[in-house]
């Protein structure tokens, strides 16, 4: 099963990132720069929406900007 983390920038809340699990070193220099970040979550990727499952295979990451009481990572 192969899972993602959801972590969320503490310099400006309303950036979110979503990376395979334990895949945060591998994002490219200027994402892992938004921080520092705070774990959100953590969850099977099958179960993502599917505009970021497809970012996340696409690219290696998801960047989100939206509220935390407005983000739903799963589909």
């Amino acid at each position: 099963m192969q899972m993602y983390q959801a972590l969320r920038s503490v310099s400006d809340n309303s950036v979110i990132v979503i990376c395979r699990d334990g895949g945060f070193y591998d994002l490219p220099d200027d994402v892992r720069h938004r921080g520092p970040w705070q774990g959100l979550r953590r969850g099977n990727i099958l179960h993502l929406k599917p505009e970021y499952w497809l970012d996340l295979t696409n690219d290696g990451y998801a960047l989100v900007r939206t509220s935390m009481a407005a983000f739903q990572p799963g589909a």
